[in-house]
């Protein structure tokens, strides 16, 4: 699949890993570099299959996490993992849904 900026700048919004050049942020702020996000849009399908394995990604990079409370305060780390899956069961879904017709009239 191409790797153009604006299918880069699409999958990034699509995987939540955008950063704010004018707040000083860069692709180092996020999970993925330019680099490596271009190299999955090469290797996938369609832009669907290229955001399916970024989810993927952020999920096995959020496997371990745990939920730590410290007094009053708490951070449910595992729910990045979980809001990962559901992504992951989203574009499984859609990725389907493009190889496969609703129906066998479609067929025709």
């Amino acid at each position: 699949m191409e790797t153009s900026t604006p299918i880069l700048a699409k999958l990034r919004l699509k995987l939540a890993e955008t950063y704010d050049e004018s707040a000083g942020e860069t692709e180092s702020d996020t999970l993925f570099t330019d680099e490596q996000l271009k190299i999955v849009l090469r290797e996938s399908a369609t832009l669907n299959a290229a955001i399916l394995d970024g989810w993927e990604t952020k999920m096995a990079h959020w496997a371990e996490l745990v939920s730590v409370t410290d007094g009053a305060a708490a951070r449910n780390l595992s729910d990045l993992y979980d809001h990962a899956l559901n992504m992951v069961n989203l574009y499984t879904k859609k990725l389907s849904a493009e190889c496969w017709p609703a129906s066998l009239a479609e067929l025709d």
